[in-house]
């Protein structure tokens, strides 16, 4: 991940705990009722933390803040009276409408400015639902691609590709599923992703740009699923 998004994720989360911390101060001293403070007032840190995603991704990837500032202020509704007790029948409609969003629109907003060169040619191609799918790649001019999970599994085996120019980007969009991509150890791999209750992990070493062979940029984002680059 770039430095400057973890560097924001450590501010974003200081300020989100500088805060609970004065809650905590002003209940101890008499001055407020922190139980009912937190028991209400709780989703604002859903709407914070999408209102940063936003922010630090450039408003490039809009939809997982969008989602997550989508559902604080359904939780907060609820919290307030404003919604009924079973807030659960607003919850899910809204996830399956902004996933849906996402997946037309997603890569219509990450194309405007993202790390690594343009994908000019599908030489990955992938799409995934219910299932799993495993793809070997062996061209020696890999241009890059695109892959897609929705519920479901897709392992990428580039250890025996070569990239064409010595970079290439591939474009991912996970839902509830995992993308598992395997590299050759001479590579150097930038992951810029946005996970939304999910995970990624790049477990492959930071080369010296004099010894790293290829370079290989992966985008995108990953929600309530998973992404791992290993060598």
């Amino acid at each position: 991940m770039p430095q400057h998004r973890s560097g924001g994720d450590r501010f974003i989360w200081g300020l989100i705990i500088i805060a609970v911390g004065v809650i905590f101060l002003l209940g101890n001293m008499g001055k407020v009722s922190t139980h009912n403070i937190f028991s209400t007032y709780w989703p604002v840190i859903l709407i914070v933390i999408g209102l940063w995603q936003l922010i630090s991704s450039g408003y490039r990837d809009i939809f997982p803040g969008l989602l997550l500032i989508a559902l604080g202020v359904i939780f907060l509704l609820q919290r307030l009276g404003r919604l009924p007790h079973n807030v659960w029948v607003y919850v899910w409609p809204t996830v399956i409408i902004f996933v849906g969003l996402w997946l037309i629109l997603g890569p219509v907003f990450r194309r405007r400015a993202a790390a690594g060169p343009a994908i000019v040619a599908d030489d990955l191609h992938a799409s995934v639902v219910l299932g799993g799918v495993n793809r070997i790649i062996t061209s020696k001019s890999f241009r890059g691609g695109r892959a897609s999970v929705v519920l479901g599994g897709l392992d990428i085996d580039l250890r025996d590709a070569t990239l064409d120019k010595g970079q290439a980007t591939i474009d991912v969009s996970v839902v509830m599923g995992g993308i598992d991509i395997k590299v050759p150890r001479n590579w150097n791999v930038v992951a810029d992703i946005s996970p939304v209750l999910g995970g990624v992990e790049n477990k492959t070493a930071s080369l010296p740009e004099a010894e790293a062979k290829a370079t290989l940029y992966v985008r995108g984002t990953v929600i309530m699923g998973g992404l791992e680059v290993k060598s």
